[in-house]
């Protein structure tokens, strides 16, 4: 007889020493183990070889509470993979190779767990480019103790009604690090009626309204290289008081390259953001309305998604000039001030000079004013209440013959971008 040889794999399983975790963390695991003690709490199986779970591969575990299967490369979960985990309170599925369909996620794989509080599918969309059409949002049903879900980005795509399942949800991570993710009005619309108090969002950008479906929103922190549009987004939470706030953001020029900003609100400017409802009030005489509403505007709104205010526009009938003027300089992140020799004759212009200088010393925001000269004026002609801003605030010269013209509008993004 020709003796068959046999390998045997060894696993020697570490436990703490309360032994309540057991540590198998990059251990280049290609199945799970079936001899780990079934006391157990917590159990990291994170960066292994693992492909699939097949069902029943944690029956035995009744007592855990938190599993980690990140960083392997799943690309399957079988219906009855975590059948018997009914006291499992956190899972962990990120970055892996488990594609938002139903081959992947089958209905019901999450039923038995009656606990869950915190679920991580973030980064396993390896594809940026990939087309899927709608998440897998069944596999939802049954969890209605989730407290957490973070989960990748789609491009165009909204949440489906089967998120509705998760009644509990506080805290929605969507991470999307390919950064081509643009986020609208549509996109979390299924979550008006949740208690969601914690956002964390990284994506490529978001339109003004995205923010609109969480009323009671608490902690914002988001990623972006579309810092305009984010800012632009942010006049949704002017109503709402947020405890936490931060953005991160890295804007590309028109040469393609990134140039990295950081920026982080403060709790002054998330409370100015309470009151706020425009980007910017434009301030212009009418000589400059085909300028500053449909040159301005275009570039400003409809290119780069900034909310402006325009008097022609924006300001409510039944309300004295004066008073909207007001209004608009208090309830604008930023003034421009379109001036001309024809801007300086108007006492209403010269008016909202002075009500833009008053808002830049109460609030100590130099940033906030920005001029923009439609034609050189020597200092001799100008009046005492710009003189006032002349060394504390952003000028810029349009150049009528259009020769310098991306430089003035790279250089009015970039004050425009600044908090």
């Amino acid at each position: 007889m020709i003796a068959q040889l046999i390998t045997v794999t060894i696993i020697f399983v570490h436990t703490n020493a309360e032994g309540r975790h057991v540590d198998l963390h990059n251990h280049r695991l290609r199945k799970v183990p079936t001899n780990i003690t079934s006391t157990i709490a917590s159990l990291d199986l994170s960066d292994n070889l693992l492909k699939t779970i097949p069902n029943d591969s944690f029956i035995n575990l009744s007592a855990l509470t938190s599993l980690d299967l990140s960083g392997n490369r799943l690309e399957k979960l079988e219906p009855s993979a975590f059948r018997g985990l009914s006291r499992l309170s956190t899972l962990r599925l990120s970055e892996n190779n488990l594609l938002l369909t139903y081959e992947a996620y089958p209905v019901g794989v999450f039923r038995p767990l009656q606990k869950l509080e915190a679920l991580a599918l973030e980064k396993n969309l390896r594809n940026p480019y990939s087309e899927i059409g709608r998440y897998p949002e069944q596999i939802f049903n049954g969890l209605s103790s989730l407290k957490e879900l973070r989960i990748d980005g789609l491009r165009n795509v909204s949440f489906g009604s089967g998120f509705l399942h998760l009644s509990s949800l506080k805290s929605l991570h969507v991470i999307d690090n390919t950064m081509q993710v643009t986020l609208n009005t549509h996109t979390f619309a299924v979550f008006a009626n949740m208690s969601i108090e914690t956002l964390r969002i990284v994506c490529l950008g978001m339109e003004p309204g995205t923010l609109k479906h969480f009323p009671f929103l608490t902690t914002l922190n988001m990623r972006t290289d579309g810092l305009g549009r984010t800012l632009s987004a942010l006049v949704d939470l002017r109503w709402r008081n947020l405890t936490s706030l931060s953005i991160v953001g890295t804007n590309k020029n028109r040469g393609g390259r990134l140039n990295p900003e950081n920026l982080i609100l403060t709790a002054n400017m998330t409370a100015h953001l309470d009151t706020m409802c425009y980007e910017a009030f434009v301030a212009y005489n009418y000589h400059n309305y085909q300028w500053a509403c449909i040159v301005l505007r275009n570039v400003l709104e409809n290119e780069n998604n900034y909310t402006l205010c325009l008097h022609d526009r924006d300001f409510p009938v039944g309300v004295s000039i004066q008073q909207n003027i007001v209004d608009a300089v208090n309830n604008s992140r930023k003034v421009i001030l379109v001036i001309s020799r024809a801007f300086l004759t108007s006492d209403w212009c010269e008016f909202e000079i002075q009500m833009a200088g008053m808002r830049m010393v109460r609030d100590g925001r130099e940033n906030a004013i920005i001029v923009i000269m439609m034609e050189e004026i020597p200092v001799a002609e100008m009046p005492r209440s710009l003189l006032n801003l002349w060394k504390h605030i952003t000028f810029l010269l349009w150049d009528n013959e259009q020769v310098d013209e991306p430089v003035f509008w790279d250089r009015l993004l970039e004050v425009m971008a600044r908090p």
